[in-house]
């Protein structure tokens, strides 16, 4: 008898290990009042172990406190096969998902956060670590922001104070690498310190801002700085944010494509130090007006704006300055982009509207050195480059040189410099290539801006009869201004003109080829078009 009641005790202990634990439905866990002391669930697990096994159909649920100036570290250790829901929840009531096989901490702050489980039949195993540390002494930055500039953060060991006039909106942006659970190492503060309540982290504001109540905000990021060295937040005043909008940001992996999505009420900002290589757009409404904006969200900035008529003209597009925003109204737009130029883009055709401008253009910077040449598909297909110097800032020896070129051959050369500025008046060039040059030589300046429309080539070509040489004039045109004292030249420049003569030998046939090799609209007559025209004529 006692023989089979021990083989029957053996084989209900057994049954209850195979079974797993159960949990309380609502458990309160205190800090220790050693907080190198951590709380283990289930208490008899650590570790070093598999993760504990919980019996089915059971919903459970912990509330960890957290003291004011202390942090709590929470490490979830999960293996589930089939349905089941684990949750943490901070005290601000936004929470995450808890995966299998995630062993990336979640911080919490005071006063509290929770621990939620509910699970069916489906059987599994879950067990978690909690951590309690007080805040380190380290350091603290100060940003003063105005009412218009954003400025971006690396993470560091400091805590990050920004200070508004009115409010502070805080943009969180994605990793590069799809680390994005990282970014729960975070947490962002009301006021200027960590005893201000809880608003979020850095992970929360995926797909949103987070808003102060008041015109300071802090963040503080527990060991980010060592595995991230670009910009994951930026602080701007509410202010520089339309009413109605909410801003979001994107960070762009090098090398790899990025989608931005921009809908009614909602901004798009990029950062980085690299151009946005814009791709044409997937454009599913009729209506609605895309806004690009470089550095700040204000009417000064504004780089163009985009309709659905005017879309096809204007992209590619580069976008520049390391901050850009993205807006749109009335519908939505799906723009691909890129942070390194795609193989096609300096490629120009007939119909292409291009902006031509430094990085930083309209802030002063020592950083405005640009070199970007385009071309056209091919050398049999020439356009006429028609360019308008919009802005050219010039300090010291400053100068902005545009070459262009057809088949080869200069045609065009000109370097603009505090004593020979651009025309105020629109350049034409017919060609098949443009160099366009704009170097500070370490002096600061608000850079330069040219906007560039190629225009189909018009001329005509006719051949017939034969002939045994021919004799080719090349006319080159130099722009000279007058006067070089104001910073936007208003006078009309003085044109010259020099020919030089080739001759070369055919057997076969007679070309007569109309070349027009530079082109300006005067400022009196805008509609009417003054050609210089070189005849090439071929004789007998």
């Amino acid at each position: 008898m006692l023989h089979q009641l021990l083989i029957s005790s053996s084989l209900l202990f057994l049954s209850v290990a195979s079974q797993g634990y159960n949990c309380p439905r609502n458990t309160v866990v205190d800090p220790p009042k050693d907080l190198s002391e951590p709380y283990y669930f289930p208490n008899d697990w650590n570790e070093s172990m598999p993760p504990a096994k919980y019996n089915q159909s059971q919903t459970c649920g912990w509330r960890i406190n957290v003291p004011s100036g202390v942090y709590a570290t929470a490490i979830f250790y999960l293996n589930v096969t089939g349905a089941g829901s684990f949750m943490f929840a901070y005290s601000n009531e936004r929470g995450n998902s808890i995966y299998n096989n995630d062993f990336i901490p979640y911080i919490s702050t005071s006063p509290y956060f929770d621990v939620l489980m509910s699970v069916r039949k489906d059987p599994g195993e879950f067990s978690f670590k909690v951590t309690w540390s007080n805040y380190p002494n380290t350091c603290q930055r100060n940003i003063q922001l105005d009412d218009s500039t954003p400025v971006p953060s690396i993470p560091d060991t400091c805590f990050t104070t920004y200070t508004a006039p009115n409010s502070v909106a805080l943009v969180g942006f994605n990793t590069r690498d799809y680390s994005d659970n990282t970014l729960r190492q975070s947490a962002v503060f009301e006021g200027d310190s960590y005893n201000g309540s809880y608003l979020g982290n850095l992970l929360d504001m995926q797909g949103r801002q987070i808003v102060s109540s008041s015109t300071q905000l802090t963040v503080y990021t527990f060991g980010l700085s060592e595995v991230y060295d670009y910009v994951l937040y930026m602080g701007v005043d509410t202010k520089a944010v339309e009413d109605g909008q909410t801003l979001t940001g994107i960070s762009c992996r090098t090398g790899y494509g990025c989608g931005i999505n921009v809908s009614t009420g909602k901004t798009v900002a990029t950062v980085s130090e690299n151009v946005d290589y814009l791709q044409i757009p997937r454009w599913p409404s009729d209506n609605g007006t895309l806004r690009i904006y470089e550095g700040k969200l204000r009417e000064d900035n504004l780089l163009t704006t985009v309709n659905q008529s005017d879309y096809n003209y204007k992209f590619p597009m580069v976008v520049k300055n390391n901050v850009k925003f993205y807006s749109f109204q009335s519908g939505h737009v799906t723009i691909g982009f890129y942070n390194e130029p795609p193989s096609n883009y300096y490629k120009v055709a007939p119909g292409h509207i291009v902006n031509i401008h430094s990085f930083y253009f309209r802030q002063l910077s020592t950083q405005q050195y640009t070199n970007e040449t385009y071309t056209t598909s091919s050398e049999d297909i020439k356009v006429y480059f028609n360019l308008n110097v919009k802005s050219f800032d010039v300090v010291g020896p400053t100068y902005l040189d545009i070459t262009v070129f057809r088949d080869n051959q200069v045609v065009f050369q000109q370097r603009y410099m505090e004593s020979n500025r651009p025309p105020a008046t629109t350049l034409r060039v017919l060609g098949d290539k443009i160099t366009v040059v704009y170097d500070t030589l370490g002096y600061n300046t608000t850079g330069f801006e040219i906007n560039m429309f190629c225009k189909e080539n018009d001329q005509t070509t006719t051949t017939k009869s034969t002939t045994t040489t021919s004799t080719t004039a090349i006319v080159t045109t130099t722009t000279v201004p007058t006067t070089t004292q104001s910073t936007t030249s208003t006078t009309k420049p003085t044109t010259t003109t020099t020919p030089s003569t080739t001759t070369t030998s055919t057997t076969t046939e007679t070309t007569t080829t109309h070349v027009v090799t530079a082109t300006k609209f005067t400022a009196i007559h805008k509609c009417s078009r003054i050609f210089m025209v070189v005849f090439v004529v071929m004789l007998w």
